[in-house]
């Protein structure tokens, strides 16, 4: 009898359309490479995902390094909780329900404990690109960095 064995399931890699939608808005990322002891919060920018995505990293003729990008957003429960951006505080759902539906703001989407951004208005996923919030659930899948676990938040 022989033993089947299940495919490995593939681990989840951060893909550069995840990112697109938030560089018009400064988004801050942690920043290495793979074996490197430390890495570096740093501004993302098209070269950084082109470096990424479209080139080997090659040092001293070894190319088994890997460009690593975390991305440091806000989780989707964070927007009925004050955030800091730019130097101001506010409770992002609460500047929403002044648009979207007076009662429910973006509530309105949620359903279950997950919101459904594919019903709802453009407008509403570029403020939510704009105030960093992991709208394509980078966080839970271990790609992104919840800002709230950071000791300085870089958006303030």
């Amino acid at each position: 009898m022989t033993k089947t064995t299940k495919p490995m399931k593939d681990k989840p890699e951060l893909k550069p359309e995840q990112l697109y939608g938030y560089l018009p808005f400064k988004l801050m990322a942690e920043v290495g490479i793979t074996g490197a002891t430390q890495m570096r919060i740093v501004e993302i920018t098209p070269e950084i995902i082109y470096d990424k995505y479209q080139h080997d990293i090659d040092y001293e003729g070894q190319n088994d390094y890997q460009m690593i990008i975390k991305p440091i957003l806000h989780p989707l429960p964070d927007l009925t909780k004050p955030i800091q951006h730019n130097g101001e505080k506010f409770v992002p759902d609460q500047i929403l329900q002044k648009y979207v539906d007076a009662n429910n703001g973006l509530l309105k989407y949620k359903k279950q404990d997950v919101y459904d951004l594919n019903s709802c208005e453009y407008w509403i996923v570029e403020k939510l690109f704009e105030w960093k919030f992991d709208i394509h659930g980078l966080i839970n899948a271990g790609l992104a960095i919840d800002v709230n676990e950071l000791s300085s938040n870089p958006y303030k």
